[in-house]
């Protein structure tokens, strides 16, 4: 892996992998649609997906062998209010990518970074889930994600493209947008210190998640990008289920000064399941990958960056 392209790269996750792509002393171009680089070490090159001759002449630009693909509308909630967006973005835009890699890149290895929202609702005697599960998105994001994840299998049998899948599950950690849980609690606790009065809002607390550090999950991705197994899909999780109710203690709990929460009903998710995670056997056998951050370790630091963020 000596020459990688990153979209998304000025993302949550993406703007952790093209840091530790460089550290792997790799030659890193991000393609993303914010101008300006993070590090100078990048080549970051200002475009959106739906621009072809944009992620094309990203692709001549960085001749890689390694493209990583996480450029993305990622909300499920957005998805609801903007599925034509959506589909564009995700759907669109990845074939725009798979082309340009067709036609520029064509011995490159791409890493598609899908969701377990692919999955849909799963029955809990299920769980966890496995790569195996039959794909039944409940979501227009998660709908987009797997017509992504089709696609990326379409080239690959048609065109020989070398392409592997990556589901993320929830990925938590400093740099979040604040429509994810974590991430949003740890900003309204952030500014309820900053304020001093305030009670935070929450949905459903009830739920149990699969929570994953966002460098844990940059690093996977590496891992998948370099890896010589035939499987095409990981997933890229902790495996290790938590209750909504027992991350929100514990966020309570960094807080400088005693803090009161509701419940906001209109935080509830449309379609939604009691306990939701993921099995990452695969992942952990096949590429050797082991996570570094616990999820308390993820949480202080994700309050810490909106501590010092300006509101």
């Amino acid at each position: 892996m000596k020459r990688v392209l990153i979209t998304g790269s000025k993302g949550f996750v993406g703007s952790y992998l093209a840091e530790l792509a460089v550290e792997k002393r790799a030659t890193v171009t991000g393609f993303d649609r914010t101008a300006g680089p993070d590090r100078k070490e990048i080549n970051q090159l200002e475009g959106v997906l739906e621009d072809t001759k944009a992620i094309e002449g990203a692709v001549k630009t960085a001749e890689p062998d390694t493209i990583f693909h996480l450029a993305a509308q990622s909300s499920s909630l957005i998805s609801w209010e903007k599925p034509q967006e959506t589909f564009q973005s995700n759907v669109m835009g990845t074939i725009n990518v798979l082309e340009a890699i067709k036609k520029h890149a064509p011995t490159a290895r791409l890493v598609f970074v899908s969701s377990s929202e692919c999955y849909g609702i799963v029955d809990q005697k299920q769980m966890p889930i496995t790569e195996k599960q039959e794909l039944e998105p409940v979501s227009p994001y998660g709908v987009t994600k797997k017509f992504g994840e089709e696609l990326c299998q379409f080239y690959a049998q048609h065109y020989d493209i070398d392409a592997k899948i990556a589901r993320f599950f929830n990925v938590v950690g400093p740099k979040q947008r604040d429509d994810f849980v974590v991430s949003n609690w740890s900003k309204q606790i952030a500014e309820i210190e900053k304020n001093k009065h305030g009670m935070i809002k929450v949905g459903n607390v009830e739920n149990w998640r699969d929570f994953l550090d966002a460098r844990d999950a940059a690093q996977a991705l590496l891992m998948i990008g370099k890896s010589k197994t035939e499987h095409e899909v990981f997933n890229v999780c902790s495996g290790k289920p938590v209750q909504l109710k027992q991350v929100l203690e514990m966020i309570l709990k960094m807080a400088s000064r005693d803090i009161a929460y509701s419940t906001d009903k209109s935080k509830f998710r449309k379609f939604d399941i009691k306990k939701y995670y993921g099995s990452n056997t695969r992942l952990l056998k096949e590429t050797g990958w082991k996570p570094q951050y616990d999820l308390e370790t993820s949480i202080k630091e994700s309050l810490e960056y909106w501590r010092g963020k300006k509101q």
